[in-house]
């Protein structure tokens, strides 16, 4: 079993019925079906310019992108790098129809994103069918990465089983899994990837605090991954 195929089936099993039972106010919904082909931009840019992908290059593009099938379904802005070198401001989903229209807007999208630091994109397909609220006060937390070796599904699986119980005790929900999809403009290739909610910042640092955590990191976490990312964003719009 590959590690994206674990995760399907145990991590997914442990931690998403919980969001059944999280969402309270009423908020904008994500509705995503299994399969669908999903482009994660996360976007570094010089002050100056730290508004111009979200607030120019987006809006000035977003006939094409929809032409090629595309749409935009949120936006996030970094709250705290936690892992990794990528270090974005905002976070952009958004959804094709298929990879040849993501790779059609990407033509046009690219070119004018030149005046960025940085626009680390990843596409992927959702695991699961995916609802989930959109609210302005959760904290919602992208994870990727690139497994270590073969003992990874294993490591991961004691991992999970080790930590979800408590991290569900601080309000975690998982509310998306993302398997990769090959592109020619992708530069951020993960074949482990999601997204999951917490109810505050404060209930994520609670969390990465205790005990159960911290030693299961070390011995588990940290060596089943070659490369990981994990940021906090909260949603804008």
């Amino acid at each position: 079993m590959n590690p994206s195929q674990f995760l399907k089936s145990t991590y997914l099993s442990l931690a998403l019925g919980v969001l059944a039972t999280s969402a309270l106010a009423e908020g904008p919904m994500v509705e995503l079906s299994q399969g669908e082909t999903i482009s994660l931009h996360f976007v570094d840019a010089p002050h100056s310019k730290r508004g111009a992908f979200v607030n120019t290059v987006l809006p000035s593009a977003m006939d094409d992108i929809m032409t090629a099938g595309g749409r935009l379904v949120a936006k996030f802005e970094t709250i705290d790098v936690e892992e990794g070198d990528i270090t974005p401001q905002h976070v952009v989903l958004m959804a094709w129809s298929d990879v040849d229209g993501f790779n059609a807007a990407m033509d046009v999208i690219a070119p004018a994103a030149t005046d960025l630091r940085a626009h680390t994109v990843g596409l992927f397909s959702v695991a699961q069918p995916v609802s989930f609220e959109l609210k302005d006060d959760v904290v919602y937390e992208w994870f990727a990465g690139n497994p270590a070796g073969p003992d990874t599904p294993n490591q991961l699986q004691t991992f999970f089983q080790n930590v979800i119980p408590t991290a569900m005790e601080y309000g975690r929900a998982d509310a998306m899994l993302m398997q990769p999809v090959a592109s020619g403009h992708v530069n951020y290739p993960r074949m482990i990837a999601g997204m999951a909610t917490w109810p505050t910042a404060a209930s994520f640092e609670g969390f990465t605090n205790t005990d159960v955590f911290r030693t299961n990191i070390v011995e588990l976490r940290d060596p089943a991954f070659a490369t990981l990312e994990l940021i906090n964003t909260y949603w804008v719009e």
